[in-house]
């Protein structure tokens, strides 16, 4: 069985429902996201504005910049003494990645008008992305204790 469609119902195309009502992160929970998670959570929250904002095309250079900070704090993080705390690093990853969320999304004329998440959904997807990566940490020291 064949479906023709008129040129009308082709110019609208498909609608999601609520496409209109889509919400985005805020830069603070973009921050937030980042402080908590690490990179890559704040990468995960990014990602979903960029995607919503249609511009995916932007999301190679965020992942690039969200690995390269999470591989680059542990290499340091190997080098440093144990005296000497993370915290210094936990920040300047914050900071990166809430300048590059200032830079892409502060003065954009497409948030304007648009409803925010709360900041407990970025604690929750915080917690669920640490939750994997202890449970990564566990089953690589398993692995490693074998040998």
């Amino acid at each position: 069985m064949t479906v023709s469609a008129s040129p009308r119902t082709l110019e609208r195309g498909p609608r999601c429902a609520g496409a209109d009502d889509v919400k985005l992160y805020s830069v603070a929970a973009i921050a937030l996201a980042t402080l908590l998670g690490s990179p890559l959570a704040g990468a995960f929250v990014m990602q979903h504005n960029f995607n919503v904002l249609g511009r995916r095309h932007q999301s190679f250079r965020l992942w690039g910049i969200a690995i390269s900070l999470f591989v680059a704090a542990f290499f340091i993080c190997a080098f440093l003494p144990e005296t000497f705390g993370a915290q210094l690093l936990i920040v300047l990853e914050t900071l990166v990645m809430s300048v590059y969320a200032k830079r892409s999304f502060a003065g954009s004329v497409e948030l304007q008008g648009k409803a925010f998440y709360s900041n407990w959904r970025v604690v929750g997807i915080c917690l669920l992305l640490l939750l994997v990566m202890l449970v990564a940490i566990i089953e690589v020291t398993l692995f490693l204790n074998l040998f």
